[in-house]
C-alpha cells in the first residue's frame, strides 16, 4: 500500500508490507491531517482513495518557558520577566510562578 499525506506534502510514504495500517511519524501536534491510500501489486497499482475525513494529532501542552530575568530590583520587591513559550497555536491561560529565598542566616 502507498499512503499519500495530505495536500502540501509531496510525499508518498510507500508501506512494504501487506498490514492495512501505518504509523505515520513526525507529524506537527494540534494539527488536522487527511489521507488516501493505493493498493500495489506485481501488475501495477490501484487508483487512489477519496480523502479521509479530517483527522487531529493529539494536542499537547505548551514547551517550557525560559528561565525569568530580572528587570528591576528594590528592597522589598523583585521585577521579572520571561519570554512566552509555543503552545501549539493554543492561548495561554496563565502561569504559576515558584519562588525560593536563599536562606542567609
Amino acid at each position: 500500500y502507498s499512503l499519500d499525506p495530505a495536500e502540501g506534502v509531496d510525499e508518498t510514504i510507500t508501506s512494504l508490507h501487506r498490514r492495512t495500517w501505518l504509523v505515520v511519524n513526525d507529524l506537527k501536534p494540534s494539527h488536522l491531517y487527511f489521507f488516501r491510500v493505493q493498493a500495489l501489486n506485481e501488475v501495477g497499482a490501484s487508483e487512489w482513495t477519496n480523502w479521509s475525513d479530517a483527522v487531529a494529532t493529539k494536542a499537547v501542552g505548551p514547551e517550557t518557558p525560559e528561565p525569568p530575568t530580572l528587570c528591576h530590583a528594590e528592597s522589598r520587591a523583585l521585577s521579572i520577566a520571561w519570554t512566552e513559550p509555543f503552545s501549539c497555536g493554543f492561548r495561554l491561560d496563565s502561569y504559576d510562578v515558584k519562588v525560593s529565598c536563599e536562606d542567609s542566616s
